[in-house]
């Protein structure tokens, strides 16, 4: 029986996939120590019992899905294992982001979702802030000071629901999310093994966009900077 606890490896495996909705199996490296963790996924793929620590209750399921080759490897939630998503309060997230645990078949939107699970996996590791119940709520009613002690990273997904800055009609960039660091937010982008090309309205708009979100819950006028990753 697995007890699913906080700060232990199955919990962060959950909350990555939560965030992301998969994650690539050639980056498991990001997440931790690369033997140990491939073991585990490959253990959670099998029908097991999982606990909640809180209430005791139990359920019997298949954690992980794993399915493709090479590069398009990829790692899945199992849908039997929604009910522990609702022990740790990720359910909601997860069901609207990744349209009721419905998956396109499309390679470029499971490069795009690879893409910013590798950026979870290391602002995670980095003790950058990712899970929704332990970082601030953005809003849009008020300028607040949210971040005054805080860093927390928010993924495309989440910005780009919000009302605050326009954030929908950045759907043609590569924005991965952003970094909110006390008083400054990062447009983040993950470039992988690729050159990045700017696109000049694109990009602008994200600025235009990450200056808004920033100056209702950062206090910070204007957005200037970005933090790119790469391999």
């Amino acid at each position: 029986m697995i007890t699913v606890r906080q700060g232990s490896q199955v919990h962060s495996i959950i909350v990555l996939l939560a965030l992301a909705g998969e994650y690539p199996m050639y980056s498991v490296k990001l997440i931790g120590n690369q033997r140990i963790y491939k073991r585990k996924i490959v253990e959670l793929t099998k029908m097991q019992a999982f606990r909640n620590p809180n209430t005791g209750e139990v359920v019997m399921t298949k954690l992980l899905n794993i399915s493709g080759k090479g590069k398009e490897k990829t790692i899945r939630l199992y849908k039997g294992a929604m009910p522990i998503l609702n022990w740790l309060g990720l359910d909601e997230y997860y069901q609207v982001f990744f349209n009721n645990h419905g998956f396109s078949g499309q390679k470029r939107i499971k490069m795009r979702n690879h893409r910013v699970a590798e950026v979870l996996a290391l602002c995670r590791r980095a003790g950058i802030g990712i899970a929704p119940d332990k970082i601030p709520i953005l809003q849009d009613e008020r300028k607040l000071n949210l971040f005054e002690n805080r860093i927390a990273f928010y993924t495309s997904k989440y910005l780009k629901r919000l009302s605050v800055g326009e954030m929908s009609k950045i759907k043609f960039t590569r924005l991965c999310g952003a970094v909110i660091a006390y008083d400054k937010a990062y447009a983040v982008y993950n470039l992988q093994d690729t050159v990045m090309r700017w696109n000049g309205c694109g990009e602008f708009k994200t600025k235009s966009a990450l200056s808004e979100i920033s100056r209702m819950n950062a206090n910070e006028e204007q957005t200037e900077s970005a933090i790119l990753f790469g391999t």
